[in-house]
């Protein structure tokens, strides 16, 4: 009886040892942790200091950081030792997890790293092992400068292993992480030399391999589409998303044999379908959604008319639709699909889709969103718009509550400082875009508004020392081109001061040392033309410098066309500017001419204030359906005329006769009861003469004399 007692009991731990060591297995199968063991250290004169174990925990933590950057997309996998105790033994079987795993070929750990540092010659080499499933993999590299410095340099060579060793495990983990370093300043040529695949190459190993889960493949195609929106290539970026969702589709539900030719892999999906591991082909299938919006949107950015780009707008509004079909409290699908209803100017359902988004959940794009839609949309250039004084207090709301639940949100910030500029809220302008330049030191169009607003304070010592920091940052680094761009932008700034032969002076400095400067040719001529009294000979100097800047502007840019055009209608007939533009279109530098019908219309190449002065030329020619078509046009862009042009065709409007439908429509359009919020009025009453600094961005040329700074302000 005892003896059939103790066998019973024998038997049943030996069975409960097995169950227990097989969940255990089992939790360690999903997990497939990276085995990471004690580097060896070959003890030698260089290699004082350096600790097994510190390697060991350097090349962990650079694993992690590179593991950090996957957010919720792509497959994460803990570190160290494995989850459980691979020699445990299971009753008194003799089989251990270890063997008993290895028996029905399930792997324990997805990597085994071990290495060690030797003497290679003259100095050191990491040699390192990846022990796989489905294989071992043996390789080393020279620690550079390991004689002089060997624990940095050392901890390079660790930093290269550790992308290695994820590119094998891992492709689009790595793949992942180096685009975000490309994104965040161009990535490491170090990095480039550590591993042969680019991104390209990294997601599409996973995207093509029919073993993994379907959701890492549907994340490496979301990522393939990311990478190509990076670099603007809009097919492939479009490309990749349909591809991302077509295999969403078909894939995820784990009942598609085509796409899980595996047993294994139809149960092991089968098994993560159930939560918490559903979360999975849920957040990559919203994700695949996401992108093919987001492709959409860039893809209509690229089309030829207006009746294509409205058309694709809409297609992106059917993507984020599907996401809210899945999952209808995900909030920035709503937020999404807002922006691209503010592109179609259909501003009553973007509101609405942004209302939707705040409920669903609070964020700093939804209300970044709604502050630019309260200002009609992005304006990157902080250039002048019509702009009423609710709409700029609304828009004020919304940017400080991005700014609160997003400290770091600098979009929200540029957008802060520029409806404060145009509050004439100066000082709290102030420290807003101070926040922002210093965080995007290299943003002209923000250094510029910054400069403004110094110029509406008066704080002359405040704005030259700004454009001094980033021309001699330029110096430095021994940028010519982003020196002489500084230099110009300060020009434009003296201007803002009420110094135009100060500026005009500037602008000469840089013409001195490239006669070819666009921008610096652009300011002069209109600092010039603006200044000039009705004085023939400075107007013909000015219009000279502006055809200049159009003559050596190869891009042909919309800045440079729209003040060619804005010139000529100061100096002579408006017809001028009209036969200009007419000629431009004909030879492609500009869209064709708007039609009666609107949704056709030609909007490549992409110059809206050229084709905005255009329309002002026109009206001003006696032309005012041509007008009115092409203000018709901008309004579809989200370009709205100026308050003078808005006056002028609602004056019209009234005389209008019968057969002038198009001009009563937009100036339909075009009128708005609200007032208009007053400009800050720039002071030109400061001290001048008792600045501290030379008031010219200058290093191989003397001050300029208090007297003539005093002429100059005169």
């Amino acid at each position: 009886m005892f003896s059939w007692t103790f066998f019973k009991s024998s038997a049943a731990l030996t069975a409960l040892g097995v169950l227990i060591s097989t969940g255990l297995a089992f939790r360690q199968w999903l997990e497939s942790p990276i085995a990471i063991r004690p580097f060896a250290v070959v003890e030698a004169a260089g290699t004082a200091g350096i600790s097994a174990t510190a390697l060991a925990d350097q090349i962990k933590a650079h694993i992690s950081a590179i593991y950090s950057e996957s957010g919720d997309l792509f497959l994460t996998r803990k570190l160290g030792e494995p989850t459980v105790p691979l020699e445990v033994k299971i009753g008194n079987t003799g089989w251990n997890i270890q063997s008993l795993a290895g028996a029905f070929g399930i792997p324990l750990t997805s990597a085994d790293v071990s290495g060690r540092i030797v003497h290679d010659g003259e100095g050191l080499s990491l040699q390192w092992t990846i022990v796989k499933p489905d294989g071992v993999a043996v390789d080393d590299l020279s620690i550079s400068g390991a004689e002089t410095s060997p624990l940095a340099n050392v901890d390079g060579a660790l930093a290269c292993l550790a992308l290695r060793t994820v590119a094998g495990l891992s492709p689009d983990v790595a793949a992942n992480y180096l685009h975000r370093q490309v994104e965040a300043g161009g990535g490491n040529s170090d990095q480039k030399k550590c591993i042969a695949q680019d991104v390209v190459e990294l997601y599409s190993q996973v995207s093509k391999d029919e073993a993994l889960a379907a959701a890492a493949r549907v994340n490496a195609l979301v990522g393939l589409s990311v990478h190509f929106s990076y670099f603007h290539q809009l097919f492939e970026e479009l490309s990749m998303a349909e591809a991302a969702t077509h295999l969403a589709s078909r894939a995820l539900s784990c009942d598609d044999r085509d796409a899980l030719p595996s047993g294994w892999q139809r149960v092991k999906c089968k098994v993560t379908a159930y939560r918490p591991f559903s979360d999975k082909n849920l957040r990559a299938e919203v994700a695949a959604w996401m992108q093919l919006g987001a492709a959409r949107s860039d893809y209509a950015a690229a089309a030829p008319t207006l009746r294509e780009m409205n058309e694709r707008r809409k297609l992106a509004i059917d993507a984020y639709n599907h996401v809210i079909a899945i999952k209808g409290d995900y909030a920035l699908a709503y937020d999404a699909k807002g922006v691209q209803h503010s592109f179609l100017n259909e501003i009553d359902e973007a509101a609405r889709d942004y209302g939707h988004s705040l409920r669903a959940a609070e964020t700093s794009p939804a209300h970044m969103d709604l502050g630019f839609l309260s200002i009609h949309g992005r304006n990157d250039f902080f250039d002048d718009r019509d702009i009423q004084a609710n709409e700029l207090i609304d828009a004020e709301n919304h940017f400080r509550k991005a700014i609160e639940l997003s400290p770091d949100y600098w979009d929200a910030y540029s957008g802060l400082g520029y409806v404060l500029y145009r509050a004439g809220k100066l000082r709290e302008a102030v420290d807003v875009l101070e926040a922002a330049v210093q965080h995007d030191d290299s943003n002209r169009s923000l250094r510029l508004l910054l400069g403004s607003v110094y110029a509406g304070l008066c704080r002359f010592d405040a704005a030259k020392t700004s454009f001094q920091s980033g021309y001699d940052a330029s110096m430095e680094n021994k940028d010519d081109e982003n020196a002489w761009n500084m230099m110009s932008d300060w020009g434009k700034v003296l201007d803002g001061f009420g110094l135009p032969l100060l500026a005009i002076a500037e602008e000469s400095e840089v013409l001195a040392a490239k006669p070819t400067h666009v921008n610096a040719l652009r300011v002069r001529g209109e600092v010039k033309m603006k200044t000039s009294g009705m004085d023939p000979a400075v107007i013909a100097a000015g219009l000279a410098d502006l055809k200049a800047a159009f003559d050596n502007d190869s891009s042909k840019t919309d800045a440079v066309l729209s003040a060619y055009l804005e010139g000529l209608m100061q100096t002579g007939p408006a017809g001028d500017a009209v036969a200009a533009y007419e000629t431009w279109s004909r030879d492609g530098l500009v869209p064709p001419l708007a039609t009666t019908s609107t949704a056709d219309a030609a909007i490549l190449p992409a110059t809206p204030n050229a084709r905005l002065a255009y329309a002002k030329a026109l009206l001003r020619n006696g032309q005012p359906q041509g007008a009115s078509r092409e203000f018709a046009v901008l309004l579809q862009l989200g370009v709205r005329p100026g308050t003078q042009e808005s006056a002028e065709l609602r004056a019209r409007d009234a005389t209008a006769g019968v057969d002038d439908a198009t001009v009563t429509q937009v100036s339909t359009l075009m009128s708005d009861p609200a007032p208009v919020a007053v400009r800050p009025e720039i002071k030109h009453g400061c001290n001048l003469p008792a600045m501290t600094q030379q008031p010219l961005l200058r290093t191989t040329h003397p001050q300029i004399p208090v007297q003539e700074l005093h002429a100059a302000v005169l």
